[in-house]
């Protein structure tokens, strides 16, 4: 599977293009060599600058830059946020996995998370078609480890794209989307988190569904359901809902392998069962 996108909310709303009066590109860069600097800069913002969405992400950013706090630690429980290719396995001295090195991220300071929502919130509402504050506030919840809620706000963008059909979409800088690829990609990073995760499998097959009902045609999402069966020991579902991702992507190997292998696996399974009879 692919790599996680959006590893982190800084990236996420990164510069593409020079906003207005450069605001955003100088609190950005300044966010990352100086944080006392972006406050000054957000300050004169406040005062001088549009209020876009820009506006709205970077106060956002500010705040949940003090929320939150990032350190390596061992761990066996495995986090909506952790990239499962980076997880480092530590073993004992028989050779016996006892956990993971990994980046734990923790709540350091509720009041500034309760203002980094504040913010994201209002810049949604201000900005309705900017894409890029409703990913980010989905994937704030990632980074809280809280599918339900990640699960809740993505589900709450499908409906809204669903429901505006006209809308053009941006993303930072106001720069016009298509929104087929970033909202696919989104949720097939939030299906491959909840998989992987130690707590909140069930939501996977969640994402996947609502991955199906804003792009029905989609092989990716047919096939997160038939990997969803497979878990559930029901090859014949899997085969079903492999075969319907082939039909959306039919010059797909991987799909017409696995669909080869499958079909192997229950004719293996009916042999099995006539000899114990």
């Amino acid at each position: 599977m692919k790599r996680l996108l959006f590893s982190c909310l800084v990236a996420l709303f990164a510069l593409n293009a020079i906003a207005d009066d450069d605001y955003n590109e100088r609190f950005t860069t300044a966010l990352k060599d100086s944080f006392a600097l972006a406050k000054e800069i957000l300050a004169e913002w406040d005062l001088k600058g549009p209020k876009d969405g820009d506006y709205y992400a970077a106060h956002f950013n500010i705040h949940h830059n003090q929320a939150l706090k990032y350190m390596i630690g061992i761990d066996n429980y495995v986090p909506l946020y952790a990239n499962i290719d980076e997880l480092m396995p530590m073993t004992d001295s028989l050779g016996n996995k006892v956990g993971y090195i990994r980046q734990n991220i923790s709540l350091e300071k509720p009041e500034e998370l309760d203002s980094a929502i504040t913010w994201i919130k209002k810049g949604i509402e201000k900005c309705p078609q900017r894409l890029d504050l409703r990913i980010g506030y989905s994937t704030l919840y990632r980074m809280l480890d809280d599918a339900e809620k990640m699960y809740s706000i993505m589900e709450q963008t499908v409906n809204w794209v669903l429901a505006n059909p006209n809308t053009k979409l941006t993303w930072t800088s106001d720069q016009e989307i298509d929104k087929e690829p970033v909202i696919s990609d989104s949720m097939q990073d939030y299906f491959s988190n909840c998989y992987y995760s130690t707590a909140y499998k069930d939501y996977a097959e969640k994402f996947a569904d609502l991955g199906l009902r804003f792009s029905p045609n989609s092989a990716v999402f047919w096939n997160d359901k038939a990997v969803i069966r497979l878990d559930k020991d029901d090859l014949q579902g899997a085969l079903e809902l492999m075969e319907k991702a082939l039909t959306f992507n039919p010059d797909d190997d991987l799909i017409k392998e696995n669909i080869k292998h499958m079909k192997n696996m229950i004719k293996e399974q009916e042999e099995e069962k006539k000899k114990d009879k």
